[in-house]
């Protein structure tokens, strides 16, 4: 039972929409195999284990995290389709990017300004940061 404020997780919708062919991709736990099995042409799915790295006990995904683009063989706009995601991808790379290196940038003023309270010393690092960024937003 749930109230009506409860969180609706979606999993009917993300399920439904595998099915019916309206997604191409679905990351969910196994018991949706029978529903698939149940409900889905054999042949047209399958099942993809996810990644795991070199001695893991667990994927190298974490759920809510893992993700995959697809395109439709049969597409009428494919080109677009890739272009949209391409630069989705480089957007989300270089947002990541400039994470890295603000952060970088915030721990080396911290550190400096606990030992060495000389910001100027400082100054040169964080605009060589601040420019890279910028480097990689246009390019």
């Amino acid at each position: 039972m749930k109230t009506k404020d409860s969180i609706n997780w979606g999993f009917k919708e993300q399920v439904d929409g595998f099915v019916s062919g309206q997604c191409a991709t679905l990351n969910q736990t196994p018991e949706v195999i029978t529903i698939c099995e149940e409900a889905m042409e054999k042949g047209i799915w399958t099942v993809l284990p996810q990644p795991v790295k070199t001695n893991a006990k667990i994927s190298s995904f974490t759920w809510g995290a893992s993700g995959a683009y697809m395109l439709s063989a049969n597409s009428e706009v494919q080109d677009e389709a890739w272009n949209f995601i391409d630069g989705y991808l480089h957007q989300r790379l270089i947002w990541n990017m400039q994470r890295v290196y603000l952060f970088t940038a915030l721990l080396f003023f911290l550190r400096r300004s606990v030992f060495w309270p000389r910001v100027y010393e400082f100054l040169p690092w964080a605009v060589a940061c601040f420019l890279i960024g910028l480097i990689f937003k246009w390019m």
